[in-house]
């Protein structure tokens, strides 16, 4: 089971978007909060292993964080809060990929103020991550609908 505060931070939030944002920031304080060992057990702890089982477990421990997330974003589709065309494997990467980023650099005492940025900037990239949208294996932005340009006028008096 993950932690207990990044659960109930993904769970608790209102939309997907407010879900995700609340577990990478419960996620940074636990990175950050204990000066002694900062960062993530599941994740620097596989770095150094040499103890397989153990880096089974701690890999189970990786995908069970990455399947809550797609678990979250897929209930956001369904309640309307996400694009039903969403990448969520893309979207639960991406995030996945920035909670690992931050535990690493909790690790090298990043201080919190600059991960906190870190935070802000992945949450504002959210609506271009939901309305990218996968076609065929690959990952498409969705084009933005542009009236189109009206023909110039063959009325129109012309200048001498």
């Amino acid at each position: 089971e993950v932690a207990c505060g990044a659960a109930a931070a993904i769970e608790g939030g209102v939309t997907a978007k407010a879900s995700i944002e609340g577990l990478m920031r419960e996620s940074l304080k636990m990175f950050t909060d204990s000066p002694e060992r900062p960062g993530c057990m599941f994740l620097l702890g596989a770095v150094n292993s040499t103890n397989a089982a153990a880096e089974e477990m701690l890999r189970e421990k990786r995908r069970e964080a990455l399947d809550m997330m797609r678990k979250r974003i897929r209930r956001g589709i369904k309640d309307g809060d996400v694009p039903k065309t969403a990448d969520v494997d893309g979207i639960a990467a991406f995030y996945t990929a920035v909670l690992q980023g931050i535990a690493f650099s909790a690790r090298d005492r990043v201080p919190a103020s600059v991960l906190t940025r870190v935070v802000d900037s992945a949450s504002g990239a959210w609506d271009g991550l939901v309305t990218t949208r996968v076609s065929r294996g690959r990952a498409t932005k969705r084009r933005a609908q542009t009236p189109p340009v009206p023909a110039p006028s063959t009325t129109a008096k012309r200048s001498k």
